[in-house]
């Protein structure tokens, strides 16, 4: 829990050496595959985090997407349980752009006229910031064709 309570940090090097900590985590830690703390505790509190306007808070939401992703899918509600981990990944990657896909058709009404935070962005994308930061491309990786 004071791990999970260190992705809300006001200091960046907290946040990412929490989530460090986390992500090696043994797969089948008892809370990461707890599908009542999964959703009730892990996902439930990304999506509060995601709806907060201060930025330290929308980053401490994409660290808990990315441990859902990392570790949890399995046991995470919103995903159809599969033997295979890239589907269920691509299942959780649709599902975050959909949300993404709904924020920016009710964005304009929901923030900028009524003032509500449900349209917020910034801790969905940074989702995709922090995962794509792993991925390395070489300069073999890229060709000339």
């Amino acid at each position: 829990m004071f791990l999970l309570a260190s992705l809300k940090s006001s200091w960046a090097l907290v946040r990412v050496n929490g989530f460090d900590l986390l992500k090696n985590f043994p797969d089948n830690h008892p809370k990461l595959t707890d599908k009542v703390f999964v959703n009730e505790v892990i996902w439930r509190t990304a999506m509060e985090f995601c709806n907060n306007p201060k930025a330290m808070i929308a980053e401490g939401s994409s660290l808990f997407l990315k441990l859902l992703f990392t570790k949890c899918l399995p046991s995470l509600s919103i995903i159809t349980p599969s033997n295979s981990v890239r589907t269920m990944q691509l299942e959780f990657l649709n599902h975050i752009l959909a949300m993404i896909s709904h924020r920016l058709t009710v964005f304009s009404t929901t923030l900028i006229k009524e003032g509500k935070t449900g349209a917020l962005l910034h801790g969905l994308l940074g989702f995709f910031k922090n995962l794509f930061a792993d991925f390395k491309i070489n300069r073999d990786d890229l060709s000339d064709e």
